[in-house]
């Protein structure tokens, strides 16, 4: 099954029977009690980025089809546009999850986020110190008090905005320091479909050839074809075409780039190459897109 097949499930989903405060339609903070679990049943395509912290007993989530156990201390960090399921969690299971929308980040640094979007493509569970810990929690039990109380404070959307910021970066920081947990069992498949993620975050721009990759890896082009058609369902080139519209989409939302700028970057032979590329992957323009994020915007 290809990932495009997949239910979608969107940040605002997530806040649809409950309250959501300020930035419903942008992010939401649930515990234990309220988990948003009914939307993760089934194995589902979920649009924003997200991250769940456990801090008591354990929880089974499968994560672009690799299963992971979330354990007291861990956090889960959810990539955009992961496949997402929440197979099963002790009794005793306790825990937060935060979710966000693309456009709340837009104020971060566009050149830190592709990396970091790869290594958490690839290692996405880390143990955290009982500070690090702390000081996670502390984050989201202040943004979830604050979002709930809008007792119509200038600038509040900003406040809360910001405060969000923070504990992205405390996320971030946490994840560049802690351990990192690789899944059970990793299979040498595995080892190769997470070495190539690698090598296409890092070579997308000017290498689109399943030849190339296969160069890099010592593989044959058609051996490692099934090997990410086996474990994700799709080909080496729906990966990299995934790459190429994931780093456009990273420009066209939070860069200053002109169209055309954007197509040069990303090394096509001519902005109408881009823009059919960019339509038959996600439906729109470029331009079309850049209007849409525009006017969904939090600042308003």
């Amino acid at each position: 099954m290809r990932y495009k097949n997949y239910p979608l499930v969107t940040v605002a989903d997530l806040n649809s029977s409950k309250e959501g405060g300020a930035l419903s339609a942008f992010f939401n903070i649930t515990s234990t009690k309220d988990s948003g679990e009914n939307h993760f049943e089934q194995p589902s395509k979920f649009e924003g980025g997200a991250f769940g912290i456990c801090l008591a007993g354990s929880k089974i989530v499968s994560l672009n089809l690799t299963t992971f156990k979330l354990e007291k201390g861990n956090i889960l960090i959810v990539s955009p546009g992961s496949i997402v399921r929440f197979v099963n969690r002790s009794e005793d299971f306790e825990g937060y999850m935060a979710a966000f929308s693309l456009c709340l980040i837009k104020d971060i640094d566009i050149d830190s986020i592709i990396p970091f979007y790869s290594r958490i493509v690839d290692e996405p569970l880390v143990k955290l110190t009982d500070e690090q810990l702390e000081r996670v929690v502390h984050c989201c039990d202040q943004i979830k008090a604050r979002s709930l109380n809008n007792d119509n404070t200038p600038y509040f959307k900003e406040i809360i905005k910001h405060m969000i910021l923070v504990l992205f970066y405390e996320v971030s920081s946490v994840y560049e320091t802690g351990k990192v947990t690789l899944p059970h069992n990793f299979s040498k498949g595995e080892a190769i479909l997470k070495n190539l993620r690698n090598l296409i975050i890092h070579n997308f721009r000017t290498q689109r050839s399943v030849k190339f990759y296969a160069d890099q890896l010592g593989l044959t082009p058609k051996h490692i074809s099934a090997v990410t058609k086996e474990l994700c369902g799709m080909t080496v080139g729906e990966i990299i075409d995934e790459a190429v519209i994931f780093g456009a989409k990273i420009q066209l939302m939070y860069s200053e780039m002109s169209v055309n700028e954007v197509s040069e970057h990303l090394n096509f032979p001519n902005p109408s190459f881009f823009t059919r590329f960019f339509k038959h992957h996600t439906g729109m323009t470029p331009k079309e897109f850049r209007k849409t994020i525009s006017s969904n915007t939090i600042n308003d």
